[in-house]
């Protein structure tokens, strides 16, 4: 099997341009998907969610208009996702900046990746 902490390094050693995206795609959907337990856990200890799930729905939504940019604070959402990313998964790779990460990204496949 693959140790899930180790995808950076498969990725830094690809030689598939194909697979070194997919494998891009699923760390960024990792790391968003960590940020959203950490938000959803924090809602629920605060005391905000509602049987409907109304804070949760809110905080999905949320996510997701970051991630599209369209929202205040996309930018510092993309920079802390890029870092809880190279932290996790060790990454040390100076081509893979925030600009390279954004612009490898197909959403369908990647909102796929984060159910």
């Amino acid at each position: 099997g693959i140790n899930i902490r180790d995808l950076g390094l498969d990725r830094k050693h690809g030689k598939e341009e194909y697979l070194k995206n997919f494998i891009l795609m699923e760390l960024i959907a990792r790391s968003v998907k960590n940020d959203l337990r950490k938000n959803f856990r924090t809602t629920m200890r605060s005391g905000e969610a509602t049987i409907g799930g109304d804070r949760y729905i809110q905080l999905v939504v949320a996510t997701c208009n970051k991630l599209l940019g369209q929202h205040e604070n996309a930018e510092e959402y993309w920079e802390q996702i890029y870092k809880e990313m190279t932290d996790y998964f060790e990454i040390d790779d100076p081509e893979l900046t925030l600009d390279h990460i954004r612009s490898k990204i197909k959403f369908p496949m990647f909102f796929q990746r984060l159910q």
